[in-house]
């Protein structure tokens, strides 16, 4: 008869996890991250009775969420295509819980989980809403964490992001101030992966702030 609960590896990632500390360690969480990362990447997460693979997952979008440089180093700690999947399902599936998500955002996240792509109709969605619903700063930083892993199955689809933003730049300032303020106002903005949308929304800031300023 099968255990019910989690397995060993699981049990030892989250021990390693709870005994992190504050402020937490950068070498551990790094260490744990790359853990994490390779226990999604098995074949099959034993379930027994428990969801092994979304509380994995719970525990990598927390460091992501939490710890600086975890934050920095989640996109170049995810190279599977299977293990971006695995994260995306469950980080969809975490945010349209939160009931004080707007609609028009719950509504763009489930055809991202039914679909695992965007098309530039749900770009403009998604900037229209941005413009005028309410999304804190969580809110936001975690809904360009699910997008970042969309468009990352997808790189053409960046340049046309690019494009569409450039005719919503009246948003731009308040998303980079968004986004810079979610790590507690102390991330340098340089330090945005090139390929994410976080950097994009850099680039035409210091565009917009370049052109007043001649």
């Amino acid at each position: 008869m099968s255990r019910n609960g989690p397995s060993a590896d699981f049990q030892r990632l989250y021990l390693t996890f709870i005994n992190l500390g504050a402020p937490i360690h950068s070498e551990q969480a790094s260490s744990l991250m790359q853990l994490i990362v390779k226990h999604l990447g098995r074949q099959n997460i034993p379930q027994n009775g428990f969801d092994e693979e979304t509380n994995t997952v719970r525990l990598l979008l927390h460091l992501e969420e939490y710890h600086d440089e975890s934050y920095l180093r989640f996109k170049k700690s995810i190279n599977s295509g299977r293990v971006q999947e695995k994260i995306l399902e469950s980080d969809i599936s975490f945010q349209l819980a939160d009931e004080k998500l707007a609609p028009p955002f719950k509504s763009l996240l489930t055809e991202f989980r039914n679909t695992k792509t965007i098309n530039l109709l749900q770009i403009t969605r998604l900037l229209q809403s941005l413009e005028h619903e309410q999304i804190s700063i969580p809110q936001l930083g975690r809904l360009f964490r699910a997008l970042n892993l969309v468009i990352n199955r997808n790189r053409a689809i960046y340049t046309d992001f690019h494009v569409q933003l450039n005719g919503h730049s009246e948003i731009v300032p308040k998303l980079f101030k968004m986004l810079t303020q979610r790590r507690y106002g102390q991330l340098d903005p340089q330090s945005f992966t090139w390929d994410s949308l976080e950097y994009l929304i850099y680039i035409e800031i210091t565009l917009i702030t370049t052109s007043s300023n001649p």
